[in-house]
């Protein structure tokens, strides 16, 4: 199994996005079983449209925080791959 930080000679992919995120729910815990946004607080029927974890500590991550922002977006009309990278290392 190659990590994604690790030095393995080889062909590697990106793929950059254009990700529509709307109106972002902030978490510092890992939701790891949300299969939905959240609601605004008093109105059940009003979804956020993504959630992100931003970078620092984070309640229930295996590591305790994360390294990285992550953009979590729930339907696929969201984003839109724009380019495939293709670099070799």
């Amino acid at each position: 199994v190659c990590l994604a930080s690790c030095r393995c000679p080889g062909t590697r992919y990106v793929i950059l996005a254009r990700v529509a995120l709307g109106t972002p729910f902030y978490t510092r815990e890992a939701c790891k079983s949300m299969s939905r946004p959240p609601a605004f607080i008093g109105q059940d029927t009003r979804l956020y449209d993504c959630v992100v974890a931003r970078r620092g500590q984070m309640r229930g991550h295996w590591k305790g925080h994360q390294d990285h922002h992550e953009f979590v977006i729930f339907k696929q009309e969201q984003a839109y791959p724009a380019y495939i990278v293709r670099y070799s290392v």
